[in-house]
């Protein structure tokens, strides 16, 4: 599936890269994409800055990065020129995504972003969350979830 997803529209750098990237160019623009809008655009904007910069900063921490490495890195990252520049955790180096075969299907990550917008958008518009047979702690993942996006 990855290789027909590639093959029909293309690809990108792994680990997150290109959604950073995209953060970047949202937080410089805010101005003039939210100033007029209402509080419920305001917190969707928001969630969407927090969101798509997770699965960058979920990989370093998955690589065992404390929070002050993973803020350095991502500023590092965040702010180069190189569109492709990542950081590689098991080298412990910064490199070319695309040099090195890190890469992802645009298809994929284009999806993955599309439908994460739809249930944000759901879950601000219903102030909801419906869970089949929750455990205590699959209720307290939601709560802490629906508390974070304001």
């Amino acid at each position: 599936c990855a290789v027909k997803a590639a093959i029909s529209e293309g690809i990108i750098p792994g680990g997150g890269i290109p959604l950073m990237k995209i953060s970047k160019i949202l937080t410089t623009n805010k101005g003039n994409l939210i100033e007029t809008k209402s509080e419920i655009c305001k917190r969707g904007y928001e969630v969407v800055l927090k969101s798509i910069t997770s699965p960058f900063n979920q990989i370093l921490l998955n690589s065992g990065l404390g929070e002050e490495a993973i803020r350095i890195i991502s500023d590092s990252c965040y702010n180069h020129n190189n569109k492709n520049l990542g950081y590689n955790p098991l080298t412990d180096e910064f490199v070319d995504f695309f040099d090195k075969g890190i890469v992802d299907p645009f298809k994929v990550t284009r999806l993955a972003l599309f439908n994460a917008i739809n249930i944000a958008s759901n879950l601000l518009t219903t102030e909801a969350l419906v869970l089949n047979n929750p455990t205590t702690s699959d209720a307290d993942l939601s709560m802490d979830m629906l508390n974070n996006i304001s």
